[in-house]
């Protein structure tokens, strides 16, 4: 899967940050921090895994899977740096403003520049 379009899917930003902030998680955990089904957590966690963004640790083996922990790569906190990096972006992005009905003024850091 693309990374830019994986970043973009819904409850990405939030599992990366949750796993940074925590360490380690499992399933139901991170299911209840999402407000969501464990299903739906499950299928975000399998793609942010697939992309090398997060690790999956089987904790117990009894003859099946029991218990998973999810934990964060290097490359899972580099992207959550990139969500950082699009809100310093936003706040720089140029904001189109009508004054006293003159037309258009852009501002961008600060300056101004009238559009005719």
């Amino acid at each position: 899967m693309n990374i830019i379009k994986l970043l973009g899917k819904k409850h990405v930003k939030e599992i990366l940050n949750l796993l940074y902030k925590e360490g380690e998680l499992g399933l139901q955990e991170i299911a209840d921090e999402l407000g969501v089904h464990r299903s739906t957590a499950s299928l975000v966690l399998k793609d942010l895994a697939d992309a090398g963004l997060i690790t999956i640790e089987i904790l117990d083996w009894k003859g099946k899977m029991d218990k998973f922990c999810y934990k964060i790569t290097i490359y899972g906190i580099e992207a959550r740096d990139f969500y950082k990096q699009g809100e310093k972006l936003e706040e720089k992005i140029v904001v189109n403003i009508n004054i006293n009905g003159s037309g258009n003024t852009n501002i961008y850091n600060g300056h101004s520049k009238n559009k005719e």
